[in-house]
């Protein structure tokens, strides 16, 4: 394929070596800030499996696209099962050491950095955003909710817009609620994001939260939904206040 570059950082993270690739566009405009998308794979995933899913809308709207490897394909999203998988694994420290190699390269739009992902990387998305020093200016989740124990610190996560895709027939987070640990309902996520982003009293921040009909745990929920597509139209609009860079 023409115009592409793909590349992995590799980095050091508390004292552990971390791998994250990057697919940058030949759309790119070097003169002007690129927002950044960070997607984070679900359990046992890659990240260049999620660089596929998004990579024909970096192509068409020219933003960075960051895809981190998990440790052993996980995530620390504080779960205890993650905790130990992973080693306890620093998490935000990686994330912040992926921006600063790539603001050294790029011109990153500080007010366009958006994560998503799925599963177990959609409850990292939460816990980045929830983070007081978040550049996040908005986050979607695909197959999770809010972990239970992330639901005492939301309160001092700067502002930040949320969308939620949900299936119906989850396994893991559908109607019947969370069978894989101590994550909240998809209704009691939703009331916390929109309670708290209530309260920053700050224009342009909303949340969503779509339900999709037969939809099972998996990143395409329906046949009829382009789950990428409606993840980066939903992040797009949106941008992060300068009084909260």
């Amino acid at each position: 394929m023409e115009n592409i570059s793909i590349r992995t950082l590799e980095l050091t993270v508390d004292g552990r070596s971390r791998k994250c690739p990057v697919y940058v566009p030949g759309t790119l405009d070097p003169a002007h800030p690129a927002p950044l998308l960070l997607v984070f794979h679900g359990a046992e995933g890659t990240g260049v499996s999620m660089i596929k899913k998004f990579r024909a809308l970096a192509d068409r709207d020219g933003f960075l696209l960051a895809a981190p490897d998990g440790l052993g394909g996980r995530w620390n999203a504080l779960q205890p099962d993650e905790v130990e998988a992973t080693g306890n694994a620093d998490e935000p420290a990686f994330v912040n050491a992926i921006l600063t190699a790539l603001s050294k390269e790029f011109t990153v739009d500080s007010r366009r950095i958006y994560a998503c992902g799925f599963s177990n990387g959609g409850a990292l998305c939460q816990l980045l955003a929830i983070r007081p020093e978040s550049q996040l200016a908005a986050i979607a989740c695909v197959g999770a909710t809010l972990p239970a124990v992330l639901q005492k610190q939301i309160a001092s996560a700067p502002p930040v817009s949320v969308l939620l895709l949900t299936g119906s027939r989850d396994e893991f987070f559908g109607s019947g609620g969370s069978k894989i640990g101590p994550f909240l309902p998809v209704d009691e996520t939703v009331w916390l994001w929109q309670e708290h982003n209530r309260r920053q009293n700050q224009t342009g921040i909303e949340v969503q939260s779509r339900w999709i009909e037969g939809g099972r745990h998996s990143w395409r929920l329906s046949a009829d939904l382009d789950t990428s597509l409606t993840i980066w139209e939903f992040l797009r609009t949106h941008t992060k206040s300068a009084q909260n860079s």
